[in-house]
């Protein structure tokens, strides 16, 4: 890629980013719940599992203010994660983010609760 190109896609990129920052919610929607409740499923993109990488369950929101939960994706795609009933943000981390830069802004949003099974499903359709 020509440095000219690079500094276009660079300048896009960070308009982007600028632009939707103030955009949406940051955190999920309000829940003030701290129980703790173990979650699993599989997180898939483009309908295929994710091999490697994070996923990551934020609970976090103005009347709960917590640190997001972190949780390997196995090569199958799987996950358990343990984190607080309620609303939480689910992102993913790792190299199929580094591959897709569509990723780097995914989102999920669920309603989790205790035992639950949730397939988290980034990018269907495209």
């Amino acid at each position: 890629m020509n440095s000219t190109r690079k500094r276009v896609v660079g300048l896009v990129a960070s308009a982007c980013l600028i632009g939707g920052w103030g955009c949406g919610d940051s955190k999920p929607a309000v829940s003030a719940t701290r129980n703790e409740v173990n979650v699993k499923g599989i997180v898939t993109v483009k309908g295929k599992p994710v091999s490697a990488g994070d996923v990551v369950f934020d609970p976090s929101n103005f009347q709960r203010a917590e640190a997001p939960r972190t949780a390997p994706i196995g090569k199958d795609g799987t996950y358990t994660i343990k984190t607080l009933s309620g609303d939480n943000q689910v992102t993913i981390r790792g190299p199929e983010v580094d591959k897709n830069s569509e990723l780097q802004f995914a989102r999920e949003r669920f309603d989790v609760k205790d035992g639950d099974t949730i397939d988290v499903k980034f990018l269907e359709g495209k």
